[in-house]
């Protein structure tokens, strides 16, 4: 659009250039002051709407570049925050994930102390089990010799 109108106004001022040259070339007595004045008033309503149209174009280009610069901030924005939500979430995940290791280490100890506990416990009643055969075969001893 502003091309258009750049070829536009220089068609005008290449038609002014050559008015002024045949005025130049012409004798003056031949071109009457109403036919200059008339030429002169259409060149400047073609000139006034050549401003128009160019002032249209650049208002035009500028709400266009309005638009997408505020287009490209909201975008840039609506990163900003995906990127915030991304980083919580891995934030989050990092905290659950050290909850969860730290409940697996407690679960464990738990079943470590458990386990000893089974243990000693068999120890014991491995024990106990010795020491009642032992009165048993000695209860059995003596009651044969009697």
């Amino acid at each position: 659009q502003l091309l258009a109108a750049s070829v536009a106004n220089k068609a005008t001022q290449a038609k002014m250039d050559h008015m002024k040259k045949e005025i130049s070339d012409n004798d003056l007595s031949t071109t009457s002051t109403s036919d200059l004045v008339a030429n002169l008033k259409s060149d400047k309503m073609v000139l006034q709407d050549q401003l128009e149209n160019l002032k249209k174009i650049i208002q035009t280009q500028i709400s266009k570049k309005r638009y997408h610069k505020e287009r490209a901030k909201d975008a840039y924005e609506s990163k900003l925050v995906a990127a915030k939500e991304v980083a919580d979430a891995q934030a989050n995940l990092t905290a659950q994930i050290e909850n969860l290791r730290k409940e697996k280490e407690d679960a464990m100890k738990d079943v470590q102390d458990k386990m000893k506990a089974a243990f000693h416990a068999k120890i014991k009643a491995e024990d106990e089990l010795d020491k009642l055969k032992k009165e048993q075969s000695i209860s059995s001893l003596t009651s044969e010799q009697s």
